[in-house]
């Protein structure tokens, strides 16, 4: 099995302080989801009440009560989250998490003046961004106030790794061609050796030996 090359130290980024583009994309993340579910939550309101009252309602006839109600829902939805998660939606969808200076987690105190710090950005827009361009640790008007800092909360190479798994997992498994098979040859299986039967050795014949001779009496 092939190994994944590990792409370059420089994709790492968890901790580091995020950048001002970064923010920017998610902030407008946030802001076209804050938008809306307000105007699906206000057309929802006006053909309620058109169901209950049959009287047509028109955003435009009560807009300083909108207003208000955008401006309401707009504080929920950054202090809500920043309280509970230490992110928005965007910032969750860019890998951005909100912290304070020490690193540590904050409370709902916090993430509200992070809100009212970020709505003061919104009116002046052009000192908050020269302050964010003069701090060392990127932070914004909102961040000043509140004594937080925007961080990257995830490693861009593990995520890049678990993708590349994932991939390999869903990729169909490619068919591995038979090879085939050598004929092994087969070892001689060597001869046992027969006994050879004796052969009877014949025998030899004895050579007679001469009788003595006997001598003769006198007589």
């Amino acid at each position: 099995m092939s190994r994944i090359p590990a792409p370059p130290t420089a994709e790492k980024r968890l901790g580091h302080y995020a950048g001002f583009a970064t923010r920017v994309v998610a902030l407008a993340i946030d802001a076209g989801i804050l938008w809306g579910v307000f105007t699906l939550a206000v057309a929802g309101l006006q053909l309620f009440i058109e169901l209950i009252t049959g009287a047509k309602v028109q955003a435009t006839h009560n807009r300083p009560v909108w207003d208000v109600a955008l401006v309401v829902w707009s504080f929920l939805y950054f202090a809500v989250q920043w309280s509970m998660s230490a992110r928005t939606a965007g910032m969750a969808f860019m890998g951005l998490r909100v912290v304070r200076r020490d690193g540590d987690r904050f409370g709902v105190k916090t993430a509200c003046l992070r809100t009212l710090g970020l709505a003061l950005c919104a009116i002046i827009p052009i000192p908050a961004v020269i302050v964010f361009f003069c701090s060392r640790e990127r932070r914004c008007l909102d961040d000043m106030i509140a004594g937080t800092a925007v961080v990257y909360s995830w490693d861009a190479r593990a995520a890049r790794l678990r993708w590349l798994a994932h991939r390999d997992q869903l990729a169909p498994a490619q068919p591995t061609p038979a090879q085939p098979t050598r004929a092994q040859p087969t070892p001689a299986q060597p001869t046992p050796a027969q006994p050879t039967p004796a052969q009877p050795t014949p025998a030899q014949p004895t050579p007679a030996q001469p009788a003595p001779a006997q001598p003769t009496p006198r007589t």
